[in-house]
């Protein structure tokens, strides 16, 4: 799998992927059995880099209601700057994340 992401990495220096594949779960969803699972589901692509020893970034682009979502951004090995600069140019466009006050479930 390594080598098809590497070989991949030779034509395309980056890959933007969501960072979960679903919207993120409702507060506490996470907890319960069957919405551990879900998230565990919907988290395939996020877990790609740090399995493989590739660099990446997540990034927040936008909310659905009160909850945020956001991609990832990979790169080759040892390209970390790719993420960097890639993550500065989201953000530029995206505008600061503020962080929100949590509320009760």
């Amino acid at each position: 799998l390594l080598l098809r992401w590497m070989t991949f990495f030779l034509q395309w220096p980056l890959v933007i992927l969501p960072t979960l594949a679903d919207l993120p779960p409702a507060q506490v969803r996470d907890v319960e059995p069957d919405g551990q699972k879900e998230v565990l589901t919907s988290m395939r692509t996020a877990l790609l880099a740090p399995l493989l020893g590739l660099p990446g970034l997540a990034v927040p682009v936008g909310s659905h209601g009160k909850l945020r979502t956001g991609v990832q951004i990979m790169a080759m090995r040892n390209r970390e700057d790719l993420c960097l600069d890639a993550g500065e140019v989201i953000e530029a466009a995206e505008g600061v994340v503020q962080p929100i006050d949590p509320v009760p479930a």
